[in-house]
């Protein structure tokens, strides 16, 4: 019972390295990310986890792989390599493997990793019905976010984190995360848990609600998309929701359409052109360096990023005050390269992170996600590859006798 309640206690602190609050401060980061490593360490062996023989080879290969590539990557560096980034960068990695290595099969995994985002759900949801009460008594916790007594984060309220449609206003909810758009990623996983895995109804408008109350457009899309796989699915199994589903597809799809506009001819047009340029600036960082990357160096990509950056019309902007990029999906290929970034995008693919019904959706909207959000390098992300590379992506879920597969 211990070793259940420990490694649920350290997915969570996994999760919570995927776009919590606490990235907003460097010091606290790398206490985080020291913590998680520890606490990995400590359940490891109150579990007594490990890989079986299969996987122990594969984890030596990909040992070997990086560590080739460390030594390209540093040789080939424009500027001598920061090694306490690799470091940092290889100690995430191994955080990661601990996580895995806890998990006899998927089963479980998925079920704490539902678990632990329900826990998030009924925070933000809370969070939100406390609002009005609370607004008052905020304080500032850094430039973009409020806080009261440090259990619940709201943006400041601008124009920008205000919602007004139909009569309805709200201030977008970023939950323990560090603005609305990183909470909309894992809202959505657990959607697809509720969902597509063990049918959660009420745990599944719970999640479509916090997305809902997030008002981000990529996340509006991506649950968009699952409702839309969930109505071509219930046409056959469950006909007798299709209209419900369709309500839920028609009210989402709306939001996100007039999200989507204002963020292209709105008041929020700047996050549009945000995302545009580092979108091309990753292609130009990628092009200069594309076999072997530039190494897991932030510094030297916004170094490299100002000294030639792209035109758009908020240059100005970003030149003076940016530093850093949304697109975390080819982040991976500026640090790593093609070949490497390849591999990390297959194994994302072939994930056996989250397992669902519909094999190919998590791994899409992982990638969704990484394409709008900085996550890729995190320690809940960077497990995705990395369980395909060590379990195979085709295993096969064990089932119990007598029962059929989620």
């Amino acid at each position: 019972m211990v070793s259940v309640v420990a490694r649920r206690a350290f997915l969570g602190l996994v999760v919570l390295s995927a776009g919590s609050v606490i990235y907003t401060n460097g010091r606290t980061q790398l206490l985080l990310h020291i913590s998680i490593l520890a606490a990995g360490v400590i359940v490891f062996m109150l579990r007594g986890g490990g890989f079986r023989r299969q996987a122990s080879v594969r984890v030596m290969w990909l040992v070997a792989v990086l560590f080739t590539w460390l030594g390209i990557s540093a040789a080939t560096s424009p500027v001598p390599p920061d090694l306490t980034q690799y470091a940092y960068f290889f100690g995430k990695a191994l955080a990661a493997l601990l996580c895995l290595s806890l998990y006899d099969n998927r089963d479980e995994l998925c079920d704490d990793l539902r678990l632990v985002l329900s826990v998030l759900m009924y925070h933000t949801l809370l969070a939100a019905a406390l609002y009005p009460a609370l607004r008052p008594f905020l304080t500032g916790y850094d430039a973009h976010t409020q806080t009261f007594g440090w259990l619940f984060y709201y943006p400041i309220d601008t124009i920008s984190s205000r919602v007004n449609i139909m009569g309805l206003s709200w201030v977008r909810q970023q939950g323990l995360f560090w603005e609305p758009g990183v909470l909309q990623v894992h809202m959505n996983f657990l959607f697809m848990l509720a969902v597509f895995r063990k049918p959660r109804p009420s745990l599944a408008m719970g999640a479509a609600l916090s997305v809902i109350l997030t008002w981000s457009t990529a996340g509006l899309a991506i649950l968009t998309g699952l409702l839309s796989v969930l109505l071509v699915r219930s046409v056959k199994k469950l006909r007798f929701v299709i209209p419900l589903i369709m309500v839920a597809l028609g009210v989402v799809g709306y939001s996100a359409a007039r999200s989507v506009r204002v963020k292209l001819v709105g008041e929020n047009q700047t996050s549009f052109l945000l995302r545009l340029y580092d979108l091309q600036n990753a292609i130009d960082v990628i092009s200069a360096r594309p076999l072997s990357g530039i190494g897991p160096s932030y510094e030297l990509y916004v170094s490299m990023v100002k000294a030639d950056p792209v035109f758009t019309p908020v240059s100005d902007l970003i030149t003076s005050e940016r530093d850093g990029t949304t697109n975390s999906l080819l982040t991976a290929f500026v640090y790593f390269g093609i070949p490497i970034g390849l591999l990390m995008v297959i194994g994302t693919m072939r994930q056996t992170v989250i397992h669902v019904e519909r094999a190919w959706l998590p791994g899409v909207v992982v990638i969704l996600a990484m394409s709008v959000e900085p996550l890729a390098m995190t320690v809940l992300f960077l497990m995705f590859p990395l369980s395909a590379i060590v379990r195979g992506g085709s295993q096969r879920t064990p089932q119990r006798p007598g029962r059929s597969p989620a």
